[in-house]
C-alpha cells in the first residue's frame, strides 16, 4: 500500500471511531509538523523534545522505576499517554497510548500522531504495518482485542494492542539489544 492509502486507511479508522458517540467539548489540539529523528535514536534527552513536538501537552515527569530502570511519562489532555523506560543513553521501552474520544476530529489526530510516533522510534515500513492493523484487522473485527508484533529493525520490535472496551490503542517500540 502506498502513503495516499496508508492515510486513507487511518482515517477510516478514526471516522468510524468519531461515529461512536457525541461530540466531545474541547477542541483538538493541533499537529506540529514532525522532525524525523534518526532510527537508531535511543537517547531520552533527545526524544522527550521530539514527543513534545508531536503533542505539546506532555509533561514529562518522572516516575517509579520499571524493572531497576528509570520510567519518565506524560498524558495529555484526552488522555493519550507515553512512557520511557531506561537510562538516558539506553531506551528500553516507549510506548504511546492512545484513548479514543467520540470526537472524529480529536481521533484522526490521535491517529496521525501514532503514526508520528511510530516513524520517530522505526522508520516508514512500521508507519505502513501500523496503517494496515488499522484496515486489516481493527475495521473488520472492531469488538475484538488484538495484539500483533513486529520485527523491522534488529532489535526493535514494535507491538501493536488495541482494546475496544477501553478505547484504547498503544503502539510499544521494545529494544531487546
Amino acid at each position: 500500500m502506498n502513503f495516499p492509502g496508508c492515510i486513507l486507511a487511518l482515517l477510516t479508522f478514526a471516522f468510524f471511531l468519531g461515529m461512536q458517540g457525541s461530540a466531545y467539548a474541547q477542541t483538538p489540539p493541533m499537529v506540529k509538523e514532525l522532525e524525523v529523528a534518526d532510527p537508531s535514536l535511543s537517547m531520552r534527552s533527545g526524544l522527550i523534545p521530539l514527543l513534545t513536538n508531536i503533542d505539546s501537552d506532555f509533561v514529562f515527569k518522572q516516575g517509579p522505576d520499571v524493572d531497576g530502570l528509570p520510567m519518565y511519562s506524560a498524558t495529555d489532555r484526552y488522555n493519550t499517554s507515553v512512557e520511557i523506560i531506561g537510562t538516558d543513553n539506553d531506551i528500553k521501552i516507549a510506548k504511546w497510548t492512545a484513548t479514543f474520544t467520540s470526537n472524529r476530529d480529536v481521533n484522526i489526530k490521535e491517529v496521525f500522531r501514532m503514526a508520528s510516533f511510530v516513524q520517530l522510534m522505526v522508520n516508514q515500513e512500521a508507519v505502513q504495518w501500523f496503517s494496515d492493523q488499522f484496515k486489516n484487522n481493527i475495521k473488520d473485527h472492531p469488538l475484538d482485542d488484538y495484539t500483533e508484533t513486529k520485527e523491522f529493525i534488529k532489535g526493535r520490535k514494535i507491538r501493536f494492542d488495541y482494546n475496544p472496551r477501553l478505547r484504547k490503542t498503544s503502539m510499544t517500540v521494545i529494544r531487546s539489544i
